[in-house]
């Protein structure tokens, strides 16, 4: 039996994007029968009950400060005590670190320690956000990494190649030298979902449906704008024939979203909703005719993934893992650019039912040929097993 510890800052019971990929991953990796996975998260339950994942065990760092800004900078110190104490009284085979976006607690690992641990960069907080926003919080990050973390970690992996090739340029500058020293892998997200068959397509109007973050840094990421943008360029009596819009998202920006709906007369066409459960969002998908992502900066999108295994007509931004996730199932077009964007729109809507059936259906293929729990509990198998021999 291989020993895996798989460490984790987000977690159950967060209901989040990294929190659902980390646990579709681990029930992945679990299914096979060949890991035996310890799970450490510094996320605490409170007062829900465990979860329970086969041939798995969790255990949970504890804080030593009570909740407040001050607190949870003083508790990562403590985390990464513990987890120092954790290792050196345990052996595991392999240490994966979920993102890199804990610059605090890589820093202060044991050497020895970096040296056997696998990255796995999710993307946009770590690599992005990390690199280029202002905020104090990406700065310190970025610090760490470069100068206490980067330096001594010999294994890393990506849930896309766009973002191991960004690791090269901003954390290894590039330096030849530094890049060959290491090995790089991919390693996608998964979703657990059973497989669909679609077999028509004969709504009176197409549906698009879009979902994202709407605080600060999700606005920007994101892409919203451009897409209401795109919406305004193609006109509202175009698209009241055409086409029916649900946009869901939640955040500080939500309202300048409505507001521009409302002035550019599209309220008629658009729903907006600031929040769906996770049950909610994939029988919306289910129903969906095109999904649309703007992002500007995208890693691989949970929701991206949900679309494709839901067997959506996809219209994504030619950025990150959206690349991946794009293959005679829908159109890419330019971040940022509104008439790229506007033109991809109006060509899905003038595709026939049946050429967007046909699409649909190649999302799910493209799905469980690339993405299924099977094939990356299978990719995770063979990364073992190089970084064992």
């Amino acid at each position: 039996m291989i020993k895996v510890l798989y460490f984790c800052s987000t977690f159950y019971p967060e209901n989040s994007g990294y929190s659902n990929a980390f646990q579709n991953f681990l029930r992945a990796i679990s299914s096979t029968g060949e890991f035996d996975i310890q799970i450490l998260t510094s996320k605490q339950l409170e007062n829900n009950e465990e979860l329970v994942i086969p041939r798995s065990s969790i255990k949970r760092l504890k804080p030593l400060f009570h909740k407040s800004k001050i607190g949870a900078w003083l508790n990562k110190f403590y985390f990464a005590i513990q987890l120092n104490q954790y290792l050196n009284s345990n052996y595991f085979n392999v240490i994966l670190f979920e993102t890199i976006e804990e610059g605090v607690i890589l820093s202060l690992l044991r050497r020895k320690y970096l040296n056997k641990i696998l990255f796995r960069i999710h993307a946009t907080f770590e690599t992005e956000y990390t690199i280029f926003f202002p905020k104090f919080i990406f700065k310190l990050n970025k610090y760490l990494l470069k100068h206490f973390v980067v330096p001594h970690v010999r294994y890393i992996s990506a849930t896309n190649s766009y973002h191991n090739n960004f690791y090269k340029k901003y954390f290894l500058n590039d330096n030849l030298f530094s890049i060959v020293n290491r090995n790089f892998f991919v390693l996608p997200n998964t979703i657990l979902v059973p497989r669909i068959d679609l077999n028509k397509t004969e709504n009176e109007f197409r549906s698009i449906f879009i979902l994202g973050r709407m605080n600060e840094e999700g606005f920007l990421q994101k892409g919203f704008e451009d897409f209401i943008n795109a919406c305004i360029l193609l006109g509202d009596e175009y698209l009241e024939k055409k086409v029916r819009i649900t946009i869901v998202g939640q955040g500080v920006n939500s309202s300048k979203i409505r507001k521009k709906i409302e002035e550019n007369n599209l309220s008629k066409i658009v729903k907006q909703i600031p929040t769906l459960s996770h049950e909610m969002v994939q029988s919306t998908l289910r129903e969906t005719d095109i999904v649309v992502l703007p992002s500007r900066f995208e890693g691989m999108s949970m929701f991206g993934l949900e679309a494709i295994a839901n067997g959506a007509f996809v219209i994504f931004s030619n950025t990150g893992g959206l690349i991946e996730l794009v293959d005679k199932n829908g159109l890419l077009f330019e971040p940022q650019n509104v008439e790229d964007l506007a033109n991809k729109i109006k060509i899905s809507l003038e595709l026939s039912n049946e050429e967007i059936l046909l699409a649909r259906n190649r999302s799910i293929e493209l799905f469980w040929d690339n993405f299924s729990p099977q094939i990356v509990a299978q990719r995770f198998q063979r990364i073992v097993s190089i970084i064992n021999s």
